[in-house]
């Protein structure tokens, strides 16, 4: 631990005296949860600082046999970019730091991801903005430093990312052991999404006072690009901010009540089913319908004013893939639709008419490979 000095007013330097705590609760848990900003945003991104919104300490963690509440994360926070972040407490001291911990908060991370939702996140966020006397858009416009920020799409984004493993777990106690962030450096440099800190709180004594020196430990500037190439970014609102809700609304300006009916209701079913979305970034809305069996990508697009696009190309790599390929080529040729089949290649739309009669076709491949 590093010695801090303080100047006395003849000049003379006073060593404060170093302290380890003794009570987590108080002296850890208690201190993050009035200090936020403790967990240091301006040293995990120094050009674009995290700021912090909390959705529920002791957030619980289901058990993924029996789908019931088992543990509970110390903290869980989303950033300004809806990142999902895991913090858990531990004393410097408590041998579980060494090796359990790791396991035990990526396995939190694991079961959140599965058995979380949108609605379960803004429900908890809500009920600490209101201890907190705030609401819960309140909380999210302090956050994004926006007066007008849309709730609905940021916690789309947040459960996307969490769904996709675009994650940050921080390990916040007084003094990190020397096993722990050996663990945490080389998980930090091998995981491209998801980042693994530790954030030594340092503590200090001066007469009556207590000192906590924040340090991040675990992000190498190589670390640091390798993540920033690979994280998913949220859409910015300057070029759209697309989300679900925001899709509809623009969809339904575009179509007829009932085409908007049948599309709306094929989305909801598709997504009942276990495909990811993925959003449009342009002036144009397109929704992707990711099927993770196949690929990251999104082999559908469906776009704000009723039109379809295949991206056969990216369905590649496995025979399944290559199965999923030639089945929906096929459909696209019964829409008229000239795929090319390189990734490099413009993909022509297919028009609404053409979207509606074959829907019950797209959404039987969509069922079959997911």
């Amino acid at each position: 631990m590093a010695s801090i000095f303080r100047i006395q007013d003849d000049g003379r330097p006073k060593q404060l005296e170093k302290t380890l705590c003794r009570d987590e609760a108080k002296e850890l848990q208690d201190i993050l949860a009035n200090n936020h900003h403790l967990l240091p945003g301006d040293q995990i991104s120094p050009e674009a600082p995290r700021r912090w919104l909390l959705v529920q300490r002791e957030m619980p963690v289901p058990d993924p046999v029996t789908g019931l509440e088992r543990w509970n994360v110390d903290f869980f926070f989303l950033d300004q970019e809806a990142t999902p972040t895991f913090v858990e407490c531990k004393r410097s001291v408590d041998t579980r730091s060494r090796r359990e911990i790791v396991g035990q908060v990526l396995e939190y991370a694991a079961n959140g991801a599965y058995y979380w939702d949108k609605s379960y996140l803004m429900e908890r966020t809500t009920q600490t903005a209101r201890e907190n006397g705030k609401t819960l858009e309140q909380g999210v416009s302090t956050l994004l430093q926006d007066d007008s920020a849309d709730c609905n799409a940021f916690f789309d984004n947040a459960i996307y990312k969490l769904k996709e493993g675009v994650v940050r777990i921080i390990f916040f106690l007084e003094e990190a052991p020397f096993e722990l962030k050996s663990i945490v450096d080389f998980l930090n440099r091998q995981m491209e999404k998801s980042e693994i800190l530790i954030v030594e709180a340092k503590q200090y004594t001066d007469a009556s006072s207590r000192i906590i020196v924040p340090m991040l430990f675990g992000y190498t500037e190589k670390a640091r690009r390798i993540k920033k190439e690979n994280t998913i970014q949220p859409q910015s609102k300057t070029k759209g901010f697309w989300s679900k809700p925001r899709f509809f609304e623009a969809l339904q300006k575009n179509v007829t009540k009932a085409e908007f009916s049948l599309i709306a209701a094929f989305v909801e079913r598709v997504e009942h089913a276990g495909v990811l979305f993925r959003y449009g970034k342009g002036q144009t809305g397109s929704l992707g319908l990711v099927i993770p069996a196949i690929t990251h990508n999104a082999l559908i697009l469906l776009w704000t004013n009723g039109t379809v696009q295949f991206q056969i190309g990216f369905a590649r790599g496995s025979e399944r893939a290559d199965m999923a390929r030639r089945r929906l080529a096929a459909i696209a040729d019964q829409m008229g639709m000239q795929l090319h089949d390189e990734l490099n290649k413009t993909f022509p739309c297919a028009g609404k008419t053409q979207l509606l009669n074959h829907l019950g076709e797209i959404e039987e491949f969509v069922l079959e490979f997911c």
